[in-house]
């Protein structure tokens, strides 16, 4: 898996970080752990959800029951302000 990529989020609407807006876990990138991709649909006939079963990676931590334990950053955006990670 490659690690020099990015992915670059723009916003179409304006989001407040308190409602809406996208937030990281600062340099979760520096740890060295390979995480799988979390699908965000359950069902079966969803092709995402058989590879994250049989993918490699660690299961992604559970950030939002565990808020205390990382270094969570977001910012308030609005319609065409691009966050690069």
């Amino acid at each position: 898996m490659g690690k020099l990529i990015c992915s670059i989020w723009v916003a179409l609407t304006h989001a407040l970080l308190a409602e809406s807006a996208m937030e990281f876990v600062a340099g979760s990138c520096l740890d060295g752990s390979y995480y799988r991709p979390d699908a965000f649909s359950k069902s079966s006939n969803n092709p995402n959800v058989t590879s994250q079963q049989q993918g490699s990676g660690a299961k992604v931590p559970d950030i939002q029951e565990n808020r205390d334990h990382f270094y969570i950053i977001g910012w308030d955006v609005s319609p065409g302000d691009a966050i690069i990670v």
